[in-house]
């Protein structure tokens, strides 16, 4: 079931600490990178976002009743370190109970389990009065959660429900139009004071229809998405160069991190985080024990990651674009491209995310067909596209990234693990 975690805020705790706290905590002579999981609240090695902490706690701090927020992006883009930071800054807020919830052990759930664990956590960090006025037995159904919810709302509690990688219940028949319809029902009425924050790689009104749960009319209580995209150049650039600088002396660390950051790292990883710290965590073992960096070993990581971008795609259309942009003939006026940019996919420049991304794609290709055979094949659509489609899968099981058989259909981009850096 969903690892439910609730927290009540409170006005003597710091919220999260700034960029110079955070990077105070940094120990000379420990790797600081981080790869294969999330970044906790306070990371020394989260940076950026600043505008989309700010957007988002905006919404989710309201007085009256906390709004609802989605936040989108590809896999290992930062979904779940986003969460965690407002997970962190929330516990600084008065009255406010915020319950950070995962999916990875949804395979087997119910919206039953669902509402009692919810409810748990909620009770769990309520004080003893009003844990004992609010409590009235075991919760195991919506009436009951709402009945439980609406109560402390009257006693003047806000609620945010921060929900990650919700792909991994809308395609279960457990969840159905009216487990969501209850979901949007709480979201949306003032007098449950109740908000989400959920976190997706494809957009709410896209799983809902996938899913045939569109007529619950979820998607609709959101307002504009949140995007984890690419870093600003100033964050990717600090990212390589002030860990580095703080957790190795002089000797060991190389002489001139902006010449790192311009020539080494960015060619391979561009602004994407978790590449960034990918290359930096093995280079820093390299710098710290005196010994040459493996660069065969960091392509092939790298590898494994940009094929996982290419492969993972919605359809036939993001293909056909990412194609044009490596052709350097990116379609103007496109919603694709400018969807791929708010991803991290293409540059603000109409660029791919990296050069080594960049020249990956070509090699991706079915074996004798060109970039701009493949561009045609997709834009024509057809046997043409499904033709395309069919040798592009069969080079995706040749590389370990198996897809579901397209047979004309859009391929499964379910994620199948929890979302990194």
């Amino acid at each position: 079931m969903a690892d439910f975690t609730a927290q009540l805020g409170r006005t003597d705790h710091p919220g999260l600490l700034d960029q110079e706290q955070r990077l105070a905590r940094i120990e000379r002579g420990r790797n600081p990178y981080v790869t294969g999981a999330s970044l906790a609240a306070d990371s020394p090695v989260f940076f950026g976002r600043a505008r989309e902490l700010a957007e988002t706690l905006a919404v989710l701090r309201r007085p009256d009743k906390p709004g609802n927020i989605s936040v989108l992006g590809e896999r290992r883009f930062g979904k779940s370190s986003f969460l965690n930071q407002l997970y962190g800054a929330l516990a600084a807020e008065p009255d406010l109970v915020s319950v950070r919830a995962t999916t990875q052990d949804w395979s087997g759930a119910s919206p039953e389990r669902f509402f009692h664990g919810l409810y748990r956590s909620i009770l769990e960090v309520l004080d003893g009065s009003t844990r004992q006025e609010s409590d009235r037995g075991e919760v195991r159904d919506y009436s009951g959660l709402r009945d439980f919810i609406r109560r402390l709302a009257r006693k003047g509690l806000r609620f945010v429900l921060l929900l990650d990688e919700l792909e991994r219940i809308t395609g279960g028949q457990a969840f159905d139009a009216d487990f969501f319809g209850n979901l949007r029902a709480l979201g949306e009425r003032p007098e449950y004071r109740f908000g989400y924050l959920i976190a997706s790689r494809r957009p709410l009104k896209e799983l809902c229809r996938d899913q045939r749960i569109e007529e619950s009319g979820f998607w609709n209580i959101f307002g504009i998405p949140q995007y984890m995209g690419l870093l600003e150049e100033s964050a990717a650039g600090d990212l390589v160069t002030e860990p580095v600088r703080r957790s190795l002396t002089d000797a060991q660390r190389p002489s001139d991190l902006d010449d790192l950051r311009t020539q080494e790292i960015a060619p391979l990883t561009g602004r994407h985080p978790a590449l960034i710290q990918l290359v930096l965590a093995h280079r820093w073992n390299a710098w710290f024990e005196g010994f040459p960096h493996d660069q065969d070993r960091i392509e092939q990581s790298l590898r494994d990651h940009l094929e996982d971008l290419w492969f993972n795609r919605h359809g036939r259309e993001e293909w056909r674009v990412l194609i044009q942009v490596v052709q350097g003939q990116p379609p103007e006026q496109d919603p694709i491209l400018r969807d791929l940019r708010l991803r991290g996919l293409v540059t603000a420049d109409n660029r791919p995310l990296s050069p080594r991304f960049e020249q990956l794609i070509p090699e991706l290709m079915p074996e004798g067909m060109s970039l701009a055979e493949a561009a045609e094949r997709l834009r024509k659509g057809g046997d043409d596209a499904l033709n395309l489609l069919e040798k592009l899968e069969k080079v995706a099981r040749i590389s370990g990234r198996l897809v579901r058989t397209f047979r004309g259909k859009e391929p499964d981009t379910r994620p199948e693990e929890s979302d990194s850096p």
